[in-house]
């Protein structure tokens, strides 16, 4: 499990490399830095929502009582930290010259979302 985590994460992040390139020097290093970040969200968040999806929303308690799927609960708090680390890195952007803006990037960044 955990290395089919890394493999995921490491694809996200070589595609997430590719539409955020185009940066150098410091910046470039930065958006190196919250590039991998984004990748691990990225990747924990669609984890997240197979669990959702294959257990749902309410699951049982060890003593059998429903209650809400912990899964859910992650998954809804990681969500402002990726639309942070999104909005962090085409910061560092000049105005002129964002990141590539194709049907591919919100294609990936809507995967990376889960959605």
């Amino acid at each position: 499990m955990k290395k089919e985590f890394e493999n995921k994460e490491k694809i996200f992040e070589k595609q997430l490399k590719k539409v955020f390139a185009g940066l150098t020097g410091d910046k470039k290093a930065v958006s190196n830095e919250l590039v991998h970040e984004l990748a691990f969200v990225a990747t924990d968040l669609n984890e997240l929502k197979d669990n959702i999806k294959e257990n749902g929303t309410i699951v049982k308690a060890g003593n059998g009582a429903p209650i809400a799927n912990p899964a859910q609960k992650q998954y809804i708090s990681l969500l402002p930290k990726w639309s942070a680390l999104i909005d962090q890195i085409v910061k560092l952007y000049p105005t002129e010259k964002k990141p590539k803006d194709s049907k591919d990037t919100k294609k990936l960044l809507d995967r990376m979302a889960g959605k």
